[in-house]
């Protein structure tokens, strides 16, 4: 019922529209891009030609809503006057969209679904005590599994990551390397973990009890580091897990969005959130519940107080606030900073160091993830 008046909606709307004339000279309506089913199929061709159609068919809008002149035509044929013609504001306008939603429909994408990325419902409802996480927050949130090399059988967690698809983990390259020197071997992947004493967790909000399903365990079929990475060093950071196989979302199992074109991002003076199940404020005890770390962005002369010269242009800095219960702490380092804008998350950085330990008196430093986008998408596979 709801798909037909979606249909009746846009029907509806294309009556409405402007009449127009696409670059094929059929007669159109000027309407929403995502309104029209001819050019959103003309963008999923990921051919040059049907994509300059797209463009040429700007009749208005803005650059996060552009309207285009839409037929019922197949045929994405562009007259070569209209090729040769300068269209640059038309074009700029359509191109920003078109990008977007090419990376949407390619087969490797570099964004994960926006009808699920950057979502939790833990937004959704009120809550008396903002400082601790609650059940379904953060379902991104990946746990780096070790296993000790010697005969000790028992996992150590040390690491954190986030979930960007349905087979990708995002973390830190020295997660991948550094522990093998503490003869720890980086072995698995846990999503949807809240307590990680209890095989299923659940918790009482408002009166309603929540159950979560239990936290599943993923193996790892490749470990893919920046190649510009040095063992020890700060500079790029990162590092991508491929798991050995494809992941089932749930209200527990979410990625988070990466900071694709269009992105508002965090500024100075703003606060931004850190999870993991890392060290307890310098203590030698890793959290049993997923810890929910404020912290606010400070600007890079401050870090460098700290830090000297061992930031880069891929760094930024927080610090954690004052008030926090817990704080960023040893074991929280590759799991993702994260800034909301308008209830939907997107990863701004990779926790990558704090100066002398953990706390709100040192800087955190974090890897935008933003100068690796195109790293990303190059060794993203289906």
């Amino acid at each position: 019922m709801v798909f037909k008046l979606v249909i009746v909606f846009v029907l509806l709307q294309q009556v409405l529209a402007e009449r127009c004339t696409t670059p094929n000279n059929e007669i159109g309506s000027c309407v929403l891009l995502y309104s029209c089913p001819a050019l959103i199929k003309a963008i999923s061709h990921q051919d040059p030609l049907s994509i300059q159609f797209v463009r040429l068919s700007n009749c208005g809008g803005s650059g996060r809503n552009p309207m285009v002149c839409c037929g019922v035509a197949s045929n994405f044929t562009v007259p070569i006057d209209l090729v040769t013609k300068k269209v640059q504001t038309e074009t700029t306008t359509i191109e920003t969209v078109t990008k977007r939603v090419e990376v949407k429909n390619a087969t490797n994408s570099l964004i994960p679904d926006r009808r699920f990325c950057g979502y939790q419902h833990s937004d959704d409802y009120f809550r008396e005590n903002y400082n601790t996480s609650e059940i379904n927050e953060f379902p991104w949130l990946a746990i780096l599994i070790y296993k000790k090399n010697s005969d000790i059988p028992r996992p150590t967690l040390a690491c954190s990551g986030s979930l960007i698809n349905t087979r990708y983990v995002l973390t830190s390259a020295h997660c991948t390397k550094q522990t093998e020197d503490f003869d720890l071997k980086l072995t698995a992947v846990r999503l949807g973990e809240y307590n990680i004493k209890n095989e299923t967790d659940c918790v009482n909000t408002t009166g309603i009890k929540e159950c979560s399903d239990p936290a599943e365990d993923f193996g790892i079929e490749k470990i893919i580091i920046h190649p510009n990475f040095v063992k020890y060093d700060t500079k790029h950071d990162i590092a991508l897990l491929r798991l050995n196989r494809t992941v089932t979302y749930t209200d527990y199992i979410r990625p988070i969005c990466l900071p694709f074109p269009g992105t508002t991002f965090a500024k100075v003076g703003d606060t931004l959130l850190i999870s993991g199940f890392g060290q307890i404020n310098s203590s030698t005890h890793l959290a049993e519940i997923k810890k929910k770390i404020q912290t606010k962005y400070i600007s890079d002369e401050q870090c460098a107080k700290t830090n000297g010269d061992s930031l880069t242009k891929d760094h930024f800095c927080t610090k954690d606030v004052r008030d926090n219960t817990e704080f960023r702490c040893y074991g929280d380092t590759g799991g993702p900073i994260i800034f909301s804008h308008k209830s939907q998350w997107h990863q701004e950085g990779i926790v990558s160091y704090g100066f002398s330990g953990c706390g709100s008196y040192f800087p955190n430093v974090h890897l935008k993830v933003k100068s690796y986008l195109n790293w990303i998408e190059a060794n993203i596979e289906p």
